[in-house]
């Protein structure tokens, strides 16, 4: 169950100057989201935060591990995920900024929620292809790469086998 206060910035209990926060990033917040990718997940994120009058600065650490699908045979494969991202929280009206990284808080808001961010944070840390092999040392399931390599031949085979018609076709050029 997703604790709904577990990634809550409190923005006005902060005091003024430099301050750390942490957060562990877990399955939780995957399933608030409903993603399916990322079956585990164990991600420490230190905030180093600097409040000021009218913003505050967050730079994130994140550190840790989240597991997912092997996109070649489907068994869950650990992807290591370390990564800095930073966030300014501003104090003030709304104004059209164009980084994606700050964002405009009005004067009444006193709580900020991050999980929307570090559910970003993770998904852009995780690689494009995961692989085992490629993306730790362990191997695929050997029984489904000779599932694939199977399917392969049968592939190849198929191909092979022309249809007399095209075969036809292929004696006019």
């Amino acid at each position: 169950m997703f604790a709904k206060d577990a990634y809550i910035l409190n923005v006005r209990a902060l005091p003024t100057g430099e301050s750390k926060e942490e957060y562990l990033l877990t399955k939780s917040l995957f399933d608030r989201f409903e993603n399916d990718d990322i079956t585990a997940c164990d991600v420490k994120c230190e905030a180093k935060i600097d409040r000021t009058e009218r913003e505050i600065s967050i730079n994130f650490t994140f550190n840790g591990t989240i597991t997912v699908a092997c996109d070649r045979c489907l068994e869950p494969i650990d992807i290591k995920i370390s990564s800095d991202e930073y966030l300014v929280l501003k104090f003030g009206q709304a104004v059209e900024i164009e980084d994606e990284n700050v964002v405009m808080l009005s004067e009444k808001e006193t709580v900020f929620d991050l999980s929307q961010f570090f559910f970003e944070c993770v998904l852009v840390g995780k690689p494009f292809r995961c692989v085992h092999g490629e993306a730790d040392e362990s191997k695929c399931d050997e029984s489904m790469i000779a599932l694939i390599e199977c399917q392969n031949k049968q592939k190849e085979k198929d191909n092979e086998e022309t249809d007399p018609r095209w075969a036809a076709l292929k004696k006019l050029k």
